[in-house]
């Protein structure tokens, strides 16, 4: 499955009149072909993904959700997951959806004009994804910016930012929780490492992209695992996904041979190798016992 990060690999995926562009605020409208390709993404910057029609299927760590019409979804920044869209319209046509990548210094040139206040104690979810509906108002405004998707010319960016001031007054009016995450969480901050490494450790991610998402330095991550978890990083988490090839092994008809791509090893060789380290029996030879207890129960 490939890996993309977004929005910096968004050049490779749409082109210059599916997307507005605005001192770092970029805005995508996806709603061209039926796109039922499976992607592994990171989301560099907050997202905001507002659902026309069409599903998004998404994956965050081992939790499966599914976002659907008139659905906003709200990605933090360095948050990794696993992306399905699906075009469900009687007629096949695509998903229709558009997407904020809203950058800090929109929402802070917002708040200088503006009399929002800023929640210090925010309620909002520590979870990578958050959802909440909209109505017609927001269904309206998102129609408004089909006439600026069609537009050949460039556009004026004093016009474009005022239509960016449009979404967030609606966000702060009918969805002050949404608002208030990406008010709260601008610039860098720090994540939690055990939200962090669950939802990713099944993942081929390198320990300085998860020191990314947790908002810390390589050495800091290692030092701030290391009084969480009382292992390095890379033993926690070779033995997390050891742990659930046996559960693959145990409670599922997964071929042995295709478990370690399942739970992130490079090989089915280190795998095994592994698995015979840290249980004292090859991956093999455990669905192979399995298999003949079962037996022995039949019989």
């Amino acid at each position: 499955m490939r890996t993309i990060k977004i929005p910096g690999d968004f050049g490779d995926y749409v082109s210059a009149h599916n997307k507005l562009q605005l001192e770092g605020t970029l805005v995508v409208e996806s709603c061209n072909q039926p796109y039922a390709e499976k992607l592994n993404v990171y989301v560099e910057e907050h997202l905001l993904l507002c659902v026309l029609e069409g599903e998004h299927h998404i994956r965050v760590g081992e939790t499966d959700l599914v976002f659907g019409r008139q659905e906003m979804i709200l990605f933090k920044k360095d948050t990794y997951c696993e992306s399905h869209q699906v075009a469900n319209a009687p007629d096949g046509t695509s998903l229709n959806s558009v997407l904020f990548f809203i950058s800090d210094k929109l929402i802070t040139d917002f708040l200088r004009q503006t009399s929002f206040v800023v929640d210090r104690n925010p309620t909002s979810s520590e979870a990578g994804v958050t959802r909440q509906s909209f109505g017609n108002r927001m269904v309206k405004y998102l129609e408004s910016l089909q006439p600026f998707f069609a537009e050949r010319e460039p556009i004026s960016p004093a016009l474009l930012k005022l239509k960016l001031f449009e979404l967030l007054h609606h966000l702060a009016e009918a969805h002050p929780l949404t608002l208030q995450a990406m008010v709260y969480n601008r610039g860098k901050y720090i994540h939690d490492i055990s939200r962090i490494v669950s939802d990713n450790y099944l993942k081929k991610l390198p320990l300085q992209q998860l020191a990314d998402m947790s908002g810390r330095s390589l050495s800091s991550f290692r030092r701030d695992f290391l009084k969480i978890y009382e292992l390095q990083p890379a033993r926690w988490i070779q033995n997390q996904r050891l742990e659930k090839a046996r559960e693959l092994l145990r409670n599922t008809p997964i071929p042995v041979g295709d478990i370690y791509q399942e739970v992130g090893f490079e090989s089915f060789g280190h795998f095994s190798r592994a698995y015979k380290h840290y249980f004292g029996h090859t991956p093999s030879a455990e669905r192979a016992q399995l298999q003949t207890d079962t037996d022995r129960q039949i019989l």
